[in-house]
Parts: structure tokens; C-alpha cells; sequence
């Protein structure tokens, strides 16, 4: 059982195949240390064969549950690493694999799409390989042997089952021992360009430290969208909620506004009758005093101004009936409430 805590990445090689002794891919592969900035780097040696390398490789995938894959390949005749950019749906041998398979015009899935680009950040790698000195392209053909039906086996199966994966396809150049016999063997005119097994395991080292950097970036990125997000909707959380106590706050003034309007209505029109009680208690030489100190407190707790004046009209014209009718003939005026 894979740990899943543990960042990995899976790279592969291919073993060798057309009476070759060596692939340059798996030279250079076999020779990366176990372990790059802290991610273990598991390898692979992948069979040069039609749909054989691709089984064996999605197995492998869901075995390890890696964060990343790099399949490499060799190059001959390339005079550097190649980064290839895209695969296509297509199997077109100009040899035979390492079982005889020989298809010609055959799609690598029935029915897939015609191509996949590469999920690995080809363009950073080909610039931290040239501040190295090490010649490095990005291409836009894998060709149509093993190498492109494994690159696209390998993004088909991402897309479908492992979306969070990142996947591409890496060549790497003939090894000088490689070049110098097909030179001497006379299957070529001139020595074709190769690249040392030490120089390849170094440039592989710098795309996995590049990749690992690029996934390190994006995690980052994405932890700090997340915090913005975040941080945005506990603005917003604190927006509503403020907005809700605002909104609450005018509906319950609103109410008392609305609550002291109708009193005042009903006092408005009750105000005769208001007056007509406070006489009656007035009249009761046993309650009068009594009755007279209550409302009187009463009054003070009333909280609108106008009940308030109302019923201290009311009681002054209770309490001292003779000054209150005096001043209102003094003045001329009637009260009315």
C-alpha cells in the first residue's frame, strides 16, 4: 500500500530494443539518485512494446499513486534533450517493437482524443537546462513508436483517472558509445551527436527539481487563492451579519416609531376621555390624593413626550380646578388637547 503522504515522482526508462545492448533513456534514468529535494524519485524500466509499456506503466501509476510521471525515451540523431510538447492517437512503426508488433495507421486508444499536451513545465525545464549548458528544445513530435503511444497512454490515463497528476514525455540523445558503433558498424555517414549518461542523469535531475519547484509554486499559489477566499467570505460573513444587526436595528425603530405613532393616535382621540376619568377621581375626596400621586408617578415612566403632557394637563386641571379655569380666562383661550 502506497503511502500518500509521501511526494513521489515515477519516471521511466525503456530497455533496449533494434539489436541495440543500451537505451540512452534508461542509462540515464537508473543512475538519478532515490531522492531529489526531499520527493522520492521511483524508477521504472519500461518493454519496448506496443501496449505491453503502457499496461505495465498504469500499473505501476496505481501502485505508487506518484504526484507526478516523466516517461523518457531515446533520441537518435537528436543533438540534445528533447521536451516533447504533445502525443498523438497514432501507432505508426518503422520498426518492429520488441515482440515483432509492426502497426502502421492504428490509433493507441480506439477511440480517443487525437492528442494530449504535456502536463509537465517544459518551457521552465528547457530554460534551467540552457543556464546549465546543456542543449535542450521543446518539440512538438514524439514520433509514432513506443515513446508517443506511452506519452499519450500516459495523459489519456491522467485524464481519466488521475486529473491532480502531472505527466510528459522527455528524449534523451544516443550515448557516445551508441553513436561511435553505429559510425564504425558503417549505418551511418558521419558519428551522429550523443550526450554522456552522466549528462543526461544531470539534465533529468534539473527537470525533476524544476517540476518539483513548479508543483511547490502552484501549491503555494493555490493555498494563498484559498486564503483570499476565504479571508473574502469571512469579510462577507462579517458584511451580512453587520448588515442583518443594521437591518434589525431599523426594524425594531421602525416598529417603535410605529408602536408610539398609534399611541399617540389612540391618545389623540382618547384625550377627552382621559380628562373625563381624571375628574371622576377628582370628585372622590377618599381617592383623589392617592389617585392623583399615582398618575402622577405614572406619568413620569410614560416615554412619549405628548401622552405625558396630555396627562399632566389632565392632572393639573384636577389638582387645582380653580387656577387652572382662572388662568385659562386670564389668557382667553380655551385648552384643548
Amino acid at each position: 500500500m502506497a503511502n500518500n503522504t509521501e511526494h513521489k515522482i515515477l519516471i521511466t526508462g525503456f530497455d533496449p530494443f533494434d539489436s541495440d545492448s543500451i537505451n540512452s533513456s534508461w542509462a540515464a534514468v537508473s543512475a538519478l539518485p532515490d531522492e531529489i529535494l526531499g520527493w522520492k524519485i521511483i524508477k521504472l524500466e519500461l518493454p519496448t512494446v506496443f501496449g505491453k509499456a503502457g499496461a505495465v506503466l498504469e500499473g505501476a501509476v496505481k501502485e505508487h499513486a506518484p504526484d507526478a510521471v516523466i516517461c523518457t525515451g531515446q533520441a537518435g540523431g537528436s543533438p540534445g534533450i528533447r521536451l516533447e510538447r504533445v502525443a498523438v492517437n497514432i501507432m505508426d512503426a518503422r520498426i518492429p517493437d520488441n515482440e515483432g508488433n509492426k502497426p502502421c495507421d492504428e490509433p493507441v486508444i480506439p477511440g480517443g482524443p487525437d492528442g494530449f499536451f504535456t502536463g509537465l513545465p517544459i518551457r521552465k525545464m528547457q530554460n534551467r537546462l540552457a543556464a546549465n549548458m546543456i542543449p535542450a528544445e521543446v518539440s512538438y513530435t514524439a514520433g509514432a513508436f513506443v515513446c508517443n503511444s506511452v506519452m499519450y497512454t500516459l495523459l489519456h490515463l491522467i485524464r481519466r483517472k488521475y486529473k491532480k497528476v502531472a505527466g510528459g514525455f522527455i528524449h534523451i540523445p544516443y550515448l557516445p558509445e551508441q553513436a561511435q558503433a553505429l559510425f564504425e558498424a558503417g549505418e551511418v555517414p558521419a558519428c551522429p551527436p550523443s550526450m554522456s549518461a552522466e549528462q543526461a542523469t544531470f539534465a533529468l535531475g534539473l527537470c525533476i527539481e524544476e517540476l518539483i519547484e513548479d508543483r511547490s509554486d502552484k501549491k503555494k499559489a493555490k493555498d494563498s487563492k484559498e486564503d483570499k477566499q476565504a479571508a473574502k467570505a469571512s469579510d462577507n460573513d462579517k458584511a451580512h451579519k453587520n448588515k442583518a444587526r443594521h437591518d434589525n436595528k431599523e426594524k425594531r425603530e421602525s416598529n417603535g416609531r410605529n408602536v408610539l405613532d398609534k399611541s399617540s393616535e389612540i391618545v389623540r382621540k382618547n384625550a377627552p376621555k382621559v380628562r373625563r376619568e381624571v375628574k371622576k377621581l377628582a370628585k372622590n375626596p377618599v381617592v383623589k390624593d392617592v389617585a392623583l400621586d399615582a398618575l402622577e408617578i405614572a406619568k413620569d415612566a410614560i416615554p412619549n413626550r405628548r401622552i405625558r403632557r396630555i396627562v399632566g394637563v389632565a392632572l393639573r386641571a384636577a389638582r387645582f380646578p380653580s387656577s387652572q379655569k382662572n388662568a385659562s380666562n386670564s389668557n382667553g383661550t380655551n385648552h384643548k388637547e
